[in-house]
């Protein structure tokens, strides 16, 4: 297997090309993984990766082939509370680099930190638009945990009619609520 280099990305101290760089890969996966969405606004996208808990520790590493981010890996680790053991973690390899052994060489690289971590067990997730990825975690002996399902609804898909009605009815059944 090839040996790739991976440099640790930081978000706190990325340059903006740097972190251009990584809204650009994250939205071709994006692109694969739900198809239907719109492009998620640049600036929205950098203030989600540039904010977050400060009960968790967020690392994360890319694999770059010249300025272009081919391959990511980020943990999540819990700082607080009963489950500091598990630690939450996905690899993401654009398609055109995937079947190289990239996922496994950050495979590597997550258990070298997860065993610094004192984790005993790492949560994937994985989009049901690629296949990719659950063929991945099925070889490298992943368990199926939980499952969840992501339900998209467009507003002007919504029945207003029948909203109302269900309102009123909430309304004839629990009298002593109130929404709002």
């Amino acid at each position: 297997m090839k040996n790739y280099k991976t440099d640790r990305f930081d978000a706190q101290k990325a340059t903006e090309s740097e972190l251009k760089a990584y809204y650009d890969f994250f939205m071709k996966i994006l692109e694969e993984a739900r198809p239907d969405d719109p492009k998620r606004p640049y600036e929205k996208f950098k203030k989600q990766i540039l904010n977050h808990s400060e009960s968790i520790e967020v690392k994360r590493w890319v694999i770059r082939e010249d300025e272009l981010i081919t391959a990511y890996v980020i943990l999540y680790f819990q700082k607080e509370g009963e489950n500091k053991h598990v630690t939450e973690g996905d690899i993401f390899v654009l398609p055109e680099f995937r079947r190289k052994g990239i996922g496994t060489f950050l495979l590597k690289k997550m258990y070298e930190e997860v065993i610094k971590e004192n984790c005993t067990m790492i949560d994937f997730s994985e989009f049901s638009t690629c296949s990719s990825g659950s063929e991945f975690l099925k070889e490298i002996g992943a368990k199926l945990g939980c499952t969840e399902h992501i339900n998209q609804l467009k507003i002007a898909d919504i029945d207003m009619k029948l909203m109302d009605e269900w309102i009123a009815k909430a309304n004839e059944r629990a009298e002593d609520y109130e929404l709002e």
